[in-house]
């Protein structure tokens, strides 16, 4: 028996011993199932935080101390090796790929199908966006209200079938931005047009009205937007009772009833913080859109053409070219090597590649005086990857002559010029230092947009209205302000079959809940 076993947890071979039929009932329940040809050989499943709460394994601190722990006796006390994978999982993946090669079949047939009714369905085009939409004749066809123009609003709006249903898209911009190539554009690598995509023609049969979501009514099905004027609406800036008490607004503000709703507004930058004094548009750079890009390019060149002015002393040089990133997740680490690559380039320096440059960089005065910063607050970058990948990044980095700051926070920004970062030595000490700089980056995480709130809000009352359920209301199952939706992505809390929430906005919630990564 492993009770005999000198070299088991002690705790573990107590357990065993006092209260072994009653372990064996709870394991069989709930988390391990025993081995046909072993008595008392288990496996590991994934309910197995259950047993802590039921039978009080005080000892078994997580999933992975009990998995070990099964394994010893495995291993040790039978000798017996994991069993290889059974047929069927391999018939469990051979259905997976079946059902994406039928999707990928059905995707096919419908912009086949598209194509051949383009002509007739320019003929009865209306120049109203919301014509069709308020159209009675076409009461069959439900209206499907789709929120946000970013990576899921976009997938879905491309292979909806507008037979079936009419679809409004609506969104502060009227085009798809590629994300992963933001940073890379903001310092002219990719020219920007090269990232984007009008929302017009990835489905040309989908009307699109441009405009920010202000108010969502899921009682009365129910949304009100503010409409753009040929210009982006920054919808997460806009605060819905002052838009409306302004008269000026007021003819610009209009309410759209919809059958369905697909919410997939996204989130956005973290642009204030508690945590943080000074974080604003102000002081800081985001890159989260195409007007960030812009903009941080356009300060990086007036910068390197600022430093190079006359009557600006050494000091004065170094800091207008001291670039600061803060946060070091993909963002914050791919903009880092991008922004980089781009000093390499325009001042001719090596920076520790030993590259050979041709030619005269349009810079090359300034090599001396620029600097690159990457702040992190977690113990390494990328924490959301591997240990190789992580160790990597900071290594590929240093390499070529970037500061990585781990371990460190910020903890003011005084202005757009100046910050204050922390950190903490080997005796628990707080040192704190000020980094004056030409520019600073910030990208430092996410928050869900107003109008996330505002829906998780007006589910609440709706939820506290008809008394639906007795486990608690929406907002009580949120994460990080993210939207609670079933496993077929339905808003938790709303009327049956209204809305749906996908994308970054979303986070699915109860049994066999998987939370994605923004």
């Amino acid at each position: 028996e492993p009770t005999e076993r000198s070299d088991l947890p002690k705790d573990f071979a107590s357990i065993i011993q006092t209260e072994r039929e009653s372990l064996d009932n709870f394991l069989d329940q709930n988390a391990i199932h025993k081995n046909d040809d072993y008595d008392h050989d288990y496996q590991y499943d994934q309910n197995i935080p259950a047993l802590d709460q039921q039978i009080g394994l005080s000892s078994i601190d997580n999933e992975i101390t009990l998995q070990e722990f099964i394994k010893e006796i495995n291993m040790k006390d039978k000798g017996m090796l994991p069993k290889p994978k059974s047929t069927n999982d391999f018939g469990k993946l051979a259905s997976i790929l079946m059902t994406k090669a039928w999707d990928t079949v059905e995707d096919a047939n419908l912009m086949f199908r598209r194509k051949l009714k383009e002509s007739s369905y320019l003929e009865s085009l209306s120049a109203d966006s919301l014509a069709e939409w308020n159209d009675p004749s076409l009461a069959h066809k439900p209206r499907l209200l789709v929120i946000g123009s970013g990576w899921s609003s976009h997938a879905f709006v491309k292979v909806i079938d507008t037979e079936k249903y009419r679809v409004l898209n609506v969104s502060p911009i009227n085009y798809f931005v590629f994300t992963p190539m933001l940073a890379s554009s903001s310092v002219g690598t990719t020219e920007i047009r090269s990232i984007v995509e009008s929302v017009h023609t990835s489905n040309p049969t989908v009307r699109f009205l441009e405009g920010a979501g202000l108010h969502v009514n899921v009682e009365m099905q129910q949304m009100r937007i503010k409409l753009g004027e040929g210009c982006v609406v920054e919808s997460y800036m806009d605060d819905d009772q002052n838009i409306i008490d302004n008269a000026l607004e007021v003819e610009k503000i209009i309410d759209i009833e919809y059958d369905m709703l697909v919410y997939a507004a996204g989130v956005g930058p973290i642009s204030s913080s508690v945590r943080t004094p000074g974080l604003s548009q102000e002081n800081v750079h985001f890159l989260k859109s195409i007007t960030d890009a812009q903009r941080l390019r356009s300060s990086m060149i007036d910068l390197l053409e600022k430093a190079s002015q006359p009557n600006i002393s050494e000091d004065e040089r170094r800091r207008l070219l001291t670039f600061v990133v803060v946060g070091g997740g993909p963002t914050g680490t791919e903009y880092t090597g991008e922004l980089n690559d781009f000093l390499l380039d325009v001042t001719g320096s090596d920076r520790g590649r030993g590259r050979m440059k041709k030619n005269i960089a349009p810079f090359a005065s300034l090599s001396p005086y620029t600097r690159v910063i990457l702040i992190q607050g977690a113990d390494e970058l990328l924490p959301q990857f591997d240990e190789d990948l992580r160790l990597s990044a900071k290594q590929s980095l240093e390499d070529v002559g970037v500061e990585v700051l781990t371990s460190t926070r910020v903890s003011s920004i005084e202005s757009s010029e100046q910050l204050t970062i922390s950190s903490y030595d080997v005796d628990g000490k707080n040192n704190e230092k000020v980094i004056k700089c030409g520019i600073i980056v910030w990208g430092g995480g996410t928050k869900p947009v107003k109008l996330t709130e505002q829906l998780i809000s007006n589910t609440d009352e709706y939820f506290s209205k008809y008394n639906l359920g007795t486990e608690g209301i929406p907002s009580s199952m949120s994460v990080a302000g993210r939207i609670p939706v079933d496993r077929y992505l339905r808003v938790l809390g709303t009327p049956p079959g209204t809305v749906l929430a996908i994308g970054d906005a979303a986070i699915t919630v109860g049994e066999n809940a998987t939370t994605l990564p923004q």
